[in-house]
């Protein structure tokens, strides 16, 4: 009989609408032999739920914390379409305690789920505390992105135009390297290695799952400022960013634009920004014009 991985493994190489960071290759280069996944499964066998969650260790203690360069995780549900939302709840209930049940021990458990997914009460049944955190997405299907662009924005951006030309790139260690600057200017430690950046870049370049744009300097042909996003079928997730402290403040949302731009024209459906809850940075997202979205942060402590 096939493990719990590998029947995970199979059904998600079959699932269309899996997000990028529940695939099992995103999870073998963010915690190579870390994870492990939970499944619930109806009378006749058939997967009907998943939770794939990264075990580690904190203080010498263990528990499921999310991985390095990871936005979401959490249950992820493949019921039949078109089923009542009472019939829904209670198969989600259902799933979650099915689950949570496979989970080995734990001291500590912090997942963020998907924008998508509210249901968490099987686990507030349980002892587990729900935060929440904020991001804004931007509906790519709906044409003329701009028009939604405050006018600053669209000023900011027309103004960046006439110093950068933007071109997408496939060096990740140009990215790092601006990314790492940008960190630095802030004085935050950077919270991922470049080996860890590169080797999470390799497999989603191979996957045709990233694009990185860069704005380059018309005079001095110095990279300012460059964006990273990863995607899959349905949404593209702005991962990471970088720019001096010399560029130009539209350069960044000139990149954003334009990939947009590319991004609808590639059929994908929904921009995530990744994270909107501090004032500066919700600021700047707010900008352009997509929807404020609450996803669930879902915790436990031993004894809580």
């Amino acid at each position: 009989m096939s493990t719990q991985e590998e029947q995970y493994r199979a059904w998600a190489s079959a699932c269309t609408h899996l997000p990028i960071f529940f695939q099992p290759w995103w999870l073998d280069a963010v915690c190579p032999g870390q994870w492990a996944v939970a499944l619930a499964k109806d009378e006749g066998g058939k997967i009907t739920a998943v939770l794939p969650f990264h075990h580690t260790q904190k203080w010498f203690l263990p528990g499921i914390d999310m991985p390095i360069l990871t936005p979401y995780l959490g249950p992820w549900y493949d019921f039949p379409v078109g089923i009542k939302k009472a019939t829904r709840y209670a198969l989600e209930h259902a799933a979650l305690e099915q689950m949570l049940a496979q989970l080995p021990r734990h001291v500590f458990f912090r997942q963020r789920w998907h924008p998508q997914l509210s249901n968490a009460l099987a686990l507030r049944w349980q002892g587990f505390r729900l935060d929440i955190k904020y991001t804004y997405c931007l509906d790519l299907g709906k044409g003329e992105l701009e028009k939604d662009f405050t006018a600053a924005l669209r000023n900011n951006i027309r103004n960046a135009e006439k110093q950068y030309r933007v071109e997408k790139s496939q060096s990740a260690e140009g990215f790092y390297a601006l990314n790492r600057q940008s960190f630095a200017a802030q004085q935050i430690q950077m919270p991922y290695s470049e080996v860890q950046f590169l080797q999470l870049d390799q497999q989603a370049l191979l996957h045709e799952s990233r694009s990185l744009y860069r704005a380059i300097h018309g005079a001095s042909g110095a990279v300012e400022a460059a964006i990273y996003m990863v995607y899959d079928q349905q949404y593209a997730y702005l991962l990471a960013t970088g720019r001096l402290p010399s560029a130009h403040s539209g350069a960044v949302a000139l990149l954003i634009g334009q990939a947009m731009q590319d991004l609808a024209a590639a059929g994908i459906q929904v921009f995530d920004f990744e994270g909107s809850s501090l004032r500066g940075v919700e600021g700047f997202f707010r900008q352009f014009g997509g929807t404020l979205k609450m996803g669930l942060v879902v915790k436990r402590m031993l004894g809580r």
